[in-house]
């Protein structure tokens, strides 16, 4: 499990038991937020769909804002966890480890639930101060990490143009959630497409496929 010791309360979920069971929490709000909205992730109905009591929710997370940004957290730890294996499987190798990345992210891009989540997330931001927050967090992330390749890789870049590459990085990999998730548009060669993916983000960092 993840860490999310800043949103659960204070002295709980110390042993495997009561880990197990926020996790199990942090399912269930992640389902009902898919299929419901922020709107209907009510403690009362995280609580039903995980089979406890409310004082059982309560006894974790006091309120549907922590509940909320634990879920956010259990998120972006797994988007975490898996940038850190794969660091750790190109060791020194930053060409190796952004390439491994894109195909994780353009995989990625391809589940329906991954679709579902952030256009959840996109659509509730935009409307919601507190929604807004998490979301500007978590892209604060991605920007950092698209902007530590993009420094490994092309080390003579100023950083206003750094600024500028990694916001057009983010939107070709925000783009594929879009595109993949719309019903028929015509139909290419995934292989190729994320080949040309790959290419043009290397283009807009200045640094080509053959060097990698």
């Amino acid at each position: 499990m993840n860490d999310m010791s800043a949103r659960v309360r204070h002295g709980t979920a110390l042993r495997q038991r009561g880990k197990e069971r926020v996790q199990k929490i942090l399912r269930s709000a992640r389902t009902l937020f898919l299929t419901k909205g922020y709107e209907g992730l009510s403690l009362r109905s995280v609580a039903e769909l995980s089979d406890i009591s409310l004082g059982n929710l309560t006894y974790y997370f006091g309120s549907k804002g922590d509940l909320f940004e634990s879920m956010i957290d259990d998120v972006l730890g797994e988007y975490g966890g898996r940038l850190e294996q794969i660091s750790e499987q190109h060791v020194d190798d930053p060409a190796a480890q952004l390439d491994a990345y894109l195909s994780f992210l353009f995989a990625d891009c391809q589940r329906t639930e991954a679709q579902q989540f952030f256009y959840q997330f996109w659509a509730l931001g935009s409307r919601d101060a507190f929604v807004a927050k998490a979301r500007d967090r978590t892209y604060a992330v991605f920007a950092e990490q698209l902007t530590d390749y993009c420094q490994q890789l092309n080390p003579e870049l100023k950083n206003a143009t750094i600024n500028e590459r990694m916001l057009l990085l983010m939107a070709h990999v925000e783009g594929l959630h879009i595109i993949f998730g719309i019903k028929g548009l015509p139909k290419v060669d995934l292989d190729r497409l994320e080949k040309e993916f790959k290419r043009q983000i290397l283009a807009a960092i200045g640094h080509s496929a053959e060097s990698a």
